[in-house]
């Protein structure tokens, strides 16, 4: 029998196997029953709650063990019966629920529905009733599956597919009739960091990345003077000593000095504070345009180093261009990759590493092969307040 990757495995002896295609009822498992072998030989029995799983696919994760119990549950005497029969449910599907003939499930594949029977047992402990008597009631697998939903929706997810396949288990290997039951759909999240992007109407997203490419341009045409400014400002830093007005003044000659009158005025900078959120704002152009021509996630992004752009350069000519970085994605483990892209990429990547350059020149640090991507709030004075406090410190000890 095969459907929705099901196929229903038996065997005519009983070393693979507790129960018996020939049985009418459900027996629990012994005890002594022979689960797997370790490499040195050693059986591993039923009542161990660290089952090997030896020849088995491995998924990303590359798991060879699962344990049955979490830290802190109840395996006294009146609250065993819950964890022999999550067992017995998870050696069900290991030896009789075959995804193809010959193919039993992967290692990841029995851990994600062990994880989901522990969210089970939980509920259970709650309500003082038994793992198979969760399962068979619509009424407790809706409980279950709200609790999965405040804890771990990939458990939620977990629960809904478990129940249809050991439905389809006979009952001399369940020894229970699972519950059919219609789950609610996930209520939207109020964090929704990482939720699905909307679609943009092409006109509107083609305007938004001119406009973040005219900003950088800006930018890259008077990064010298910004870089001489945020200098400035950072060596004439002393909180406390002057009051508003007079550092008003002083940034207003900061600014005639650097030759930058008509950027501040045409980016509404009137202070320190919107200085360094202009910076901000510039690494955030930066990061939209390398998002748009490279396709990374944020946390690719953030990986990136000042060493990051890479060229292929043959004959003169540039073949290729790459921005290098890792990435989890898949692999669940950093894994280091090139992102390929167009001569777009290096104008914002450019802007983003001067903003880096000059936050580390204002703290007195040297840039070497540092990540491109750092706050901008509040480095750029962090080292002038340092020494100013130490200067205020001294004053005191003297």
């Amino acid at each position: 029998m095969q459907f929705a990757k099901f196929f229903l495995t038996e065997y005519l002896d009983t070393e693979h196997t507790p129960w018996s295609a020939l049985a009418e009822d459900y027996v629990y498992p012994s005890d002594n029953f022979v689960v797997a072998y370790l490499p040195d030989g050693t059986p591993v029995e039923f009542s161990d709650n660290t089952w090997p799983l030896q020849g088995r696919e491995r998924g990303i994760s590359q798991r060879k063990v699962i344990y049955l119990g979490y830290a802190g549950e109840q395996t006294d005497a009146d609250w065993g019966i819950n964890i022999k029969q999550s067992k017995s449910i998870l050696l069900a599907l290991d030896r009789h629920a075959f995804k193809s003939p010959g193919t039993p499930l992967g290692v990841d594949s029995i851990n994600r529905y062990n994880l989901v029977l522990q969210k089970t047992r939980m509920y259970c402990y709650q309500q003082c009733i038994s793992v198979f008597q969760a399962l068979s009631s619509a009424e407790h697998v809706q409980g279950i599956h709200k609790l999965c939903l405040e804890t771990a929706k990939s458990n939620a997810a977990a629960l809904e597919d478990l129940l249809p396949k050991i439905s389809m288990l006979p009952f001399q290997y369940l020894g229970f009739k699972p519950a059919t039951a219609q789950f609610k759909p996930a209520s939207t999240s109020k964090n929704t960091k990482n939720d699905q992007t909307l679609a943009i109407p092409t006109a509107i997203y083609i305007e938004l990345l001119l406009g973040y490419k005219n900003k950088i341009a800006d930018y890259m045409e008077h990064r010298s003077q910004l870089q001489d400014l945020a200098q400035v400002i950072s060596r004439n830093h002393r909180p406390g000593e002057t009051s508003s007005e007079v550092q008003g003044e002083a940034f207003k000659t900061a600014i005639a000095r650097c030759d930058l009158t008509d950027y501040v005025e045409a980016n509404n900078i009137t202070d320190k504070k919107e200085l360094l959120s202009h910076f901000g704002v510039i690494n955030y152009c930066a990061a939209m345009l390398i998002y748009a021509f490279t396709g990374m996630r944020r946390s690719e992004l953030y990986s990136l180093r000042l060493s990051a752009l890479r060229k292929d350069i043959r004959a003169g000519v540039v073949i290729s261009r790459s921005l290098y970085g890792f990435t989890t994605k898949l692999h669940k483990r950093r894994k280091y990759v090139s992102w390929y892209s167009s001569a777009d990429i290096e104008m914002p990547f450019a802007a983003a590493s001067h903003v880096c350059k000059t936050i580390l020149t204002c703290n007195e640090i040297i840039p070497d092969d540092q990540y491109v991507f750092i706050s901008t709030q509040p480095h750029i004075f962090l080292s002038a307040t340092r020494c100013w406090i130490q200067q205020q410190l001294t004053r005191k000890n003297r």
